[in-house]
């Protein structure tokens, strides 16, 4: 048990041996040279009692400190030590009733002794002089052990500032985004009010801002860091982009050097004289305490109420990926520190002693948990058995949280620091959920009537293999923005508490027995309808888990299920695309939920001059007219099933995006390129779309046609030809003031097709183009 002692007596010494003024480090050196030798006549039963009260120790510190320690530093020293007997009840002789007797004659009549001369079961019957030998070796030695113990914690502290200049980088770029951006360019108007962009005056550092930001975004920000991979795995590996894999990578290597580097070791350390020890002892300790560091960042970018989410304007995939990168470092450090402490009992033959110790096993216990959080945490799992992976993960986090406050207990709360935060943060992100949920579904009425609460119908179609959801939530005015997503729970099913991600496809005020296709916001309605509700839909392709489930609950009650739906949101970050000139939105699939609020976004702000709105609407309230900039639109949508236009796209929307001279092409993926049919022949294919509302004059549905093409969609033609058609025969790098937005939703390889596309443009020198992505990474 030598080892465990020595181990924490170094660890409740670290004030000792950390916090001291480098001034007083010649008289605790000597103080520790002293504690491995034993003097007679002591009366106290307590070490401190002893070493404060024993008159031979005492002269023996006296005549080492008058030797060896100059004069500058023999007072520091003294208070350092005369504090810690005080705080027991204890009172030293003071050094100045001694000094007169410490004359070189004295001090030569003294017995010298060496490192290991004296046995501690020896005790010594006159005061003795310490080697000057000995003395370099315990300052040394204190000196190290005082700059370890200074290096783990602030090679842990490392990881704070690396994060926080990362999220620094991160909230400039959104105040620029949001506050200067606009100022590089100017609106003319006319007379009739009509607008254009013209640039503003030249500035050389203007010109020299956008060339850099030009330049990382094709090259850095855009671009993946292997090949056209992002959205698409690589051999079951998810693939960040260049600048997130840059930041990762630093990140390995600050932490991997901030592990390994440092280490004072020599032959003759008075705590363990074989290097090798005090190797494993330093790396040991070093890498448990900046694992302990990570904890808290780790926990912070899980969190889906992250601040930083909102203050850099970055998705929740980009901090899933710092997530998992940290949870990488701080698992490997735990296993570190766990193989550096078993070599170190087992090389003094008491590992086995330890495992009876709770402390002991509880910190296998968090290192073995940390390991299967990570093994348990593959891209497999969490997209197929995502439920699964979640229980796994809260259970293990919660086991590894409280095993480590029981680790280090023995250090009476001197590693709490780490710890509390953890908690504090956990508890602050599952309080805000309960906020949002509480907020959104539930509206308490002043009459004392019955408290509002979320309701929603979910329908399932067989053709298309899509449900929608409508949901009309307790808070009636909740109105979300383009861009944005809510997690739904279905509260009285088995599973209740399981919630899943999903974008609003569309949102409409809700009328009682009206259907809720897209309704223009009206100031008269507002008057009438008092007060106001908004109906929310979903677009679901079902999967695995809860959606699976639904489907089955649909089919099962004629592919309509009435019941309770909670919504927790709104998160991510509205997309403000009616800043952009040309906005092209490209849609796959049920990644249609993802684009059509932005073109419900553009009606309502085209219409505010004809609709008269005004600061009641939510949608008005200081808007500038023109309340878009947008003057083209393309929607190009691509689908397996063909059915599926049936279901998003009624002749309602068709004849709104007709009216506002929107561009669409749409795509059935799912044809044949060994049809007998020429192309040509295959691209014009006209289906008919069943409108939503009865004809007034002949009594029946509509139907409205719509031109399919067959095949995929060539995205990088597209966006050029969309391009020429913004700017005809316009230089491109003339064009970095006439701005293009590029939004897709869909399927992985249709996402890597379009940033592929966009980085391209910018590569080739066209400035004036945004790329946006709509998808939910684990």
């Amino acid at each position: 048990m030598r080892f465990l002692s020595v181990s924490i007596v170094l660890s409740a010494g670290v004030s000792l041996a950390a916090d001291i003024p480098e001034s007083a480090r010649c008289v605790i050196s000597v103080a520790e040279a002293l504690s491995h030798i034993r003097f007679a006549g002591s009366l106290n039963s307590t070490y401190t009692g002893y070493i404060c009260t024993n008159r031979l120790h005492t002269y023996s510190l006296y005549a080492a400190i008058k030797l060896y320690c100059s004069l500058s530093n023999i007072e520091p020293g003294l208070h350092v030590l005369d504090g810690d007997c005080e705080k027991e009840g204890f009172k030293r002789i003071p050094y100045k009733d001694v000094e007169p007797q410490l004359s070189d004659e004295y001090l030569a009549s003294l017995r010298v002794v060496e490192f290991g001369e004296v046995a501690k079961r020896i005790r010594l019957p006159e005061p003795v002089l310490i080697s000057g030998n000995y003395f370099w070796r315990a300052f040394r030695t204190n000196r190290a052990w005082a700059f370890e113990t200074w290096a783990h914690h602030a090679f842990g502290n490392a990881s704070y500032w690396f994060w926080g200049v990362v999220l620094l980088c991160g909230v400039i770029n959104r105040l620029y985004e949001y506050f200067l951006a606009g100022r590089l360019l100017r609106w003319r108007y006319d007379q009739e009010g009509h607008y254009s962009l013209a640039r503003s005056a030249p500035r050389r550092f203007a010109s020299a801002f956008l060339t850099t930001r030009h330049w990382i975004r094709a090259y850095l920000i855009l671009p993946p860091a292997i090949g056209d991979y992002h959205q698409r795995l690589l051999y079951w590996c998810a693939v960040p982009t260049r600048i997130e894999a840059i930041v990762i990578v630093l990140y390995y290597l600050l932490s991997l050097a901030l592990t390994i580097v440092g280490y004072d070791v020599f032959k003759g350390n008075l705590y363990w004289d074989d290097i090798s020890t005090q190797a494993w002892r330093y790396l040991s300790d070093r890498a448990g305490i900046m694992s302990y560091a990570n904890l808290v960042l780790l926990w912070l970018f899980a969190g889906r109420n992250n601040p930083f989410l909102w203050a850099t304007g970055w998705n929740f995939g980009t901090f899933n990926l710092f997530h998992r990168a940290v949870a990488r470092v701080a698992t490997i450090q735990a296993i570190i520190h766990s193989v550096g402490y078993t070599v170190l009992t087992l090389r003094v033959h008491s590992y086995l002693s330890y495992w009876p110790s709770v402390w002991w096993y509880m910190g296998a216990v968090g290192t073995i948990g940390m390991g299967l959080l990570l093994g348990f945490s593959s891209i497999w799992l969490r997209r197929n058995y995502y439920e699964v992976f979640l229980l796994i993960h809260i259970a293990l986090s919660a086991v590894i949280l409280i095993g480590l406050f029981i680790h280090t207990s023995i250090f009476t709360g001197g590693y709490d620091k780490y710890l509390w935060p953890v908690v504090i943060v956990w508890i602050l992100e599952r309080a805000a959920r309960l906020v949002k949920l509480v907020h959104c579904n539930i509206y308490l009425r002043r009459s004392g009537k019955k408290p509002l609460i979320s309701k929603g119908t979910a329908y399932y179609d067989r053709s298309s293999n899509l449900i929608r959801l409508r949901i009309v939530p307790g808070l009636g005015t909740l109105v979300p923005r383009p861009g944005q997503f809510y997690y739904i729970y279905q509260p009285l099913k088995l599973r209740g508490y399981e919630s899943h991600p999903f974008t609003v496809g569309s949102w409409s005020q809700h009328i009682e027995g009206e259907p809720d296709h897209f309704r223009p916001v009206s100031p008269e309605r507002h008057k009438i309808e008092m007060p106001i509700s908004y109906s929310l839909t979903f677009w679901i392709r079902p999967f695995n888990g809860w959606t699976r489930r639904l489907q089955s609950e649909c089919i099962s009650q004629g592919c309509a299920v009435q019941s309770t739906f909670l919504l927790e949101g709104p998160y991510g970050v509205s997309i403000p695309l009616h800043k952009y000139e040309n906005v092209i939105l490209i849609a796959g699939g049920a990644g249609f939920a993802g684009v059509w609020p932005h073109i419900e976004e553009h009606l309502r702000r085209s219409c505010v001059p004809v609709l008269q709105l005004t600061e009641d609407t939510p949608h008005s309230k200081g808007l500038p007219i023109p309340a878009t900039r947008t003057r083209n639109m393309t929607l190009i949508m691509a689908s397996k099933q063909r059915e599926l236009y049936n279901e998003l796209l009624d002749g309602e929307k068709l004849r709104l995006l007709s009216q506002t001279g929107i561009r669409t092409e749409f795509y059935s993926t799912s044809y044949s390129t060994c049809s007998s049919r020429s192309a040509e022949e295959a691209l014009d294919e006209t289906s008919h779309l069943l409108s939503r509302d009865t004809d007034p004059i002949h009594g029946h549905r509509a139907l409205t046609s719509i031109p399919i093409k067959h095949g995929r969609p060539n995205i990088t033609k597209i966006i050029n030809h969309s391009l020429y058609d913004a700017y005809g025969d316009e230089e491109p790098v003339s064009n970095s003031g006439l701005q293009t937005a590029v939004l897709v939703c869909g399927p992985a390889a249709m996402a890597d097709d379009t940033r592929a596309a966009v980085r391209d443009l910018l590569k080739k020198g066209y400035k004036g183009i945004d790329y946006f992505e709509e998808a939910f990474n684990w």
